[in-house]
């Protein structure tokens, strides 16, 4: 006799979905940032801060700002398997039933604390670049981001340069 597989919810299967894409998105453009450079779409909070400020840095302190980055790498990369392995552990969790809150809870405070982390570590590099500026490049970047801030919100396209 055989047994008809137990099939997961759709609105799991959708859930699931929707966090991965959000999560390589956000994986991207950390990626594209270390890689590339600025952002190709203007973000809201810390990442989209972090753009602004590292636009705004004179020629010299972004390109030391994107070596430093890229110097890091190796440490974005293990980070990258940690989070991959909170997300195996959700999905896990989403599919075990009784479903435990708990646990979910737990591994999402586990992940905004990762993403702090990653944060706190650009944040210190940012800083180490300012802090290594002249006087004059110093209020380069300030003049940048005074101009930046003039601007009307609609205009603060990233691609553009303050």
């Amino acid at each position: 006799m055989s047994e008809t597989p137990v099939r997961t919810p759709r609105w799991i299967k959708i859930t699931l979905f929707v966090s991965i894409a959000l999560n390589l998105i956000v994986i991207g453009l950390i990626g594209g940032t270390i890689l590339r450079g600025p952002f190709a779409m203007p973000l809201v909070g810390p990442a989209g801060e972090f753009g602004v400020f590292q636009r705004a840095m004179p020629g010299e302190a972004r390109n030391a700002l994107r070596k430093a980055l890229y110097d890091n790498r190796a440490d974005f990369r293990s980070k990258r398997r940690e989070l991959v392995a909170m997300r195996v552990e959700l999905i896990e969790v989403l599919r075990t039933e009784p479903f435990d809150a708990a646990r979910l809870d737990d591994i999402m405070s586990r992940q905004k604390a990762f993403w702090e982390e990653l944060g706190s570590t650009a944040q210190h590099l940012m800083g180490e670049q300012i802090a290594a500026m002249t006087p004059d490049e110093r209020a380069q970047f300030a003049d940048n981001l005074e101009e930046w801030m003039k601007r009307p919100p609609r205009s603060r396209d990233a691609r553009e340069r303050p």
